[in-house]
């Protein structure tokens, strides 16, 4: 979703996370953003991997950076008019991430991809090694706090039916977010969208 967007001409970010073998399309992820997820986790004695769920000691943790997030989102994206945001770890860090928006007076719109379960395991377990079990753990924390923190204000949208029809399912991103952006870019979505990338 987020190259197709990126393709379709929304701002992802000053500098996004390069390609590689496991995702050799690019991953369209932002990493300043990247960077300081990271950090926050590590601080709040947790990982992109940890399946278990936070302390109300690391919710606490983790909020005590919204100033320098804010300051942060402030620079990356301040002056556009239409963004996107990617980066799995933004799922689990949602409180401090919507208290920032808030506080920023932006207006925010969660497109959550969705996916079996099997076949996320499937992919983490495949891609770094991680037990099917803990994998089945892990996708139900980052799920559980996009259920819980994400608002009213989302979109669903099957994994599945983006590869198999992603000009359709773009227009419904666009007619949730209340603007066009697809119109003079459905060459290079077409051209991006590669269903032998899907690895599980």
């Amino acid at each position: 979703m987020a190259g197709c967007l990126s393709h379709a001409g929304i701002y992802m970010g000053s500098e996004l996370k390069a390609a590689k073998s496991s995702n050799s399309k690019g991953h369209f992820e932002n990493k300043k953003i990247l960077a300081f997820n990271v950090r926050v986790l590590k601080k709040s004695s947790s990982s992109w991997r940890d399946p278990r769920p936070f302390s109300t000691g690391q919710i606490s943790s983790i909020m005590n950076y919204s100033g320098k997030l804010r300051k942060l989102l402030d620079r990356e994206y301040s002056g556009k008019q239409l963004t996107g945001l990617k980066e799995p770890r933004c799922s689990l860090l949602l409180p401090l991430y919507m208290e920032a928006f808030s506080g920023l007076d932006i207006e925010v719109k969660s497109v959550v991809m969705r996916r079996p379960m099997a076949e996320i395991a499937g992919s983490l377990h495949k891609r770094n090694g991680i037990s099917l079990k803990k994998a089945e753990q892990l996708s139900a924390k980052y799920h559980r706090m996009i259920d819980q923190y994400a608002g009213d204000d989302v979109l669903n949208i099957a994994f599945s039916d983006l590869v198999k029809k992603p000009i359709e399912t773009l227009k419904e991103v666009e007619e949730f977010v209340g603007d066009k952006f697809i119109e003079g870019h459905v060459g290079a979505i077409q051209s991006f969208i590669d269903p032998r990338l899907k690895h599980f």
